[in-house]
This record gives structure tokens, C-alpha cells and sequence, in this order.
């Protein structure tokens, strides 16, 4: 004997109302999120060396080499270790001279360049630079401070921008009145720039009479973030 089957319909769904509130679809809130640190920089990053310019190749060279090498003397005479003297860049160059639209080779120039990292005593950045240019060095590219490891700072950073994101998006869900979700459906973290402190090679010729005055000072670490919430509409009944 066959017993028929019968199936209950399927239960309706409706939307959740809580204390005469009624959530309906979602919507986006996209808000730009920063945090900032001021941290003390750690070491200082110079970075100078010699141009010279012969008829020959060899007159260069020999020139360049001993601008260098007496600037790597004059430098470790500060107490800066020679594994912080290094070559960042070398370069050699013809070079031509053009007089009505003629080429005529002029000679060689000879370029070679050299990073010293500062562990200690950042404020002999100034007088690293003046020894080095009293004693061969006639270009200086940049002097920069640092963090030996900026992950740490950074992240504290990132931690500021995420929560300054929040209470912006919060801030904007309150005026709405609107039901906000505190988790970011989607976080895009923007580029980060290191900060730097340019030196000018303008003032080179001064460097001989009184020290030149670089500073460390305090450094900015900043961290951006783009970071979208979704929220629900409520409606009262």
C-alpha cells in the first residue's frame, strides 16, 4: 500500500527587524585612512665622490682614484668603519664639445661615487661631509637619516591609518544613519616614500670655512590606507 507523502511549503523568508528596526540591501562607504609617527632617525646615509675630467683616459682615472682615496683616509680618520664606505656607483664618459653642429671629442670624465652609512653620532654627518670635501670630494648627492629597520615603525603606523579609517567610516555611517559592518570588505594600502632630507651641493664652497650644519631632527613615518565598508539602511516602523 503506498502511503502518500506530503511536503511542507518553505518557510518565507523576511527581512530581520530588531527593536522596530528593518535592514534592508547594502551600500559602500570608502574612506582613506592615514596614521602618522614621529620617530628618531637611526643613521645617516651620505652619498658623495669625485668628477674629474682629462684629455685621456688614464690622466682621469688616476686623478678620480686619488680624490677617492683620500677621501676614504680623511673619512675613516672619523671612526667610521671602512665596511661603511662603500662604491655606489662608477662611471666613465666621453665627452664632446659641439660648435657649429660639428662633434669634436673633448676628453673624459670620470665619475665614482660613494655611500657612508652613520651608525653613531648622527650629528658628524656635517663634519663626514666636510672631510671628505676638503679632501677630494667636489659633488654631493644627498645626505639622508634613516631607520636601520623601519618595518616595526611602519607598522605602528599602519595600525594608526586602520583605526583612523574606522572612525572616519563610523563617522559617516552616524550621520547616515545607517548600520555600519566594523570589518573593511576591501583595504588597499598606498605606496609609501621614505622620507628624505636633501643636502645641496650649492654650498660646497662654504665647507671649508665653518662646518656645514646638518642635523638629524625627527622624522615623519606615515602609512595610507583606502578601506571600504559596507552598511545597511534602517528603516523605523
Amino acid at each position: 500500500m503506498n502511503v502518500p507523502s506530503f511536503h511542507s511549503p518553505p518557510a518565507a523568508t523576511f527581512p530581520v527587524q530588531q527593536a522596530g528596526v528593518m535592514e534592508t540591501a547594502a551600500g559602500k562607504i570608502i574612506v582613506f585612512g592615514e596614521g602618522v609617527i614621529t620617530v628618531q632617525p637611526e643613521q645617516a646615509v651620505i652619498s658623495l665622490g669625485a668628477i674629474t675630467e682629462a684629455a685621456s683616459l688614464q690622466e682621469a682615472q688616476q686623478e678620480n682614484a686619488e680624490r677617492i682615496s683620500s677621501v676614504i683616509q680623511a673619512v675613516s680618520q672619523l671612526n667610521i668603519p671602512e665596511r661603511d664606505i662603500q662604491t655606489a656607483d662608477f662611471q666613465i664618459d666621453t665627452m664632446y664639445d659641439y660648435i657649429d653642429g660639428q662633434q669634436t671629442f673633448r676628453g673624459y670624465q670620470v665619475m665614482h661615487l660613494l655611500t657612508i652609512r652613520v651608525a653613531q653620532q648622527l650629528n658628524q654627518a656635517g663634519l663626514i661631509v666636510d672631510a671628505a670635501v676638503n679632501n677630494g670630494a667636489n659633488t654631493v648627492r644627498s645626505v639622508r637619516f634613516t631607520l636601520k629597520d623601519r618595518s616595526a615603525r611602519y607598522l605602528e603606523a599602519l595600525q594608526k591609518a586602520s583605526l583612523d579609517g574606522f572612525t572616519k567610516a563610523r563617522a559617516i555611517a552616524s550621520r547616515l544613519h545607517v548600520v555600519l559592518d566594523p570589518a573593511p570588505v576591501k583595504i588597499v594600502e598606498k605606496e609609501k616614500q621614505e622620507p628624505i632630507v636633501p643636502f645641496q651641493t650649492m654650498a660646497l664652497e662654504a665647507m671649508s670655512v665653518v662646518e656645514t650644519p646638518i642635523r638629524p631632527g625627527t622624522m615623519i613615518e606615515k602609512a595610507s590606507l583606502e578601506m571600504t565598508f559596507t552598511y545597511k539602511r534602517r528603516h523605523t516602523r
